[in-house]
């Protein structure tokens, strides 16, 4: 980018928002290693810009629903190792 350039040029220079039509400057967050900066901040030698998305679902959430279908996951495949080793009759009663 040329000196002077600002974080609003690179985003548009980088032809993202051509290939996300959805990305709205205006409502993203924009920032820099990290940390939040404005469209009209004056880039600097080495300047990585990020646009910044809402997060969908809670990490901590997401966490818990992945270990519950760890758990669901380890008891179907001892279900079905007991069932091919025979110690499941495939007549039993299912409750």
């Amino acid at each position: 980018m040329p000196e002077g350039s600002t974080v609003q040029d690179a985003v548009e220079k980088s032809g993202l928002l051509t290939q996300f039509p959805e990305i709205g400057l205006s409502k993203q967050k924009i920032g820099s290693f990290g940390k939040l900066t404005r469209l009209d901040a004056i880039l600097e030698e080495g300047t990585r810009v990020e646009i910044y998305r809402r997060i969908t679902a809670d990490p901590e959430t997401v966490e818990q629903l992945m270990d519950l279908l760890r758990a669901g996951n380890e008891l179907l495949s001892a279900f079905e190792r007991r069932r091919r080793s025979g110690r499941l009759s495939p007549g039993a009663k299912r409750w």
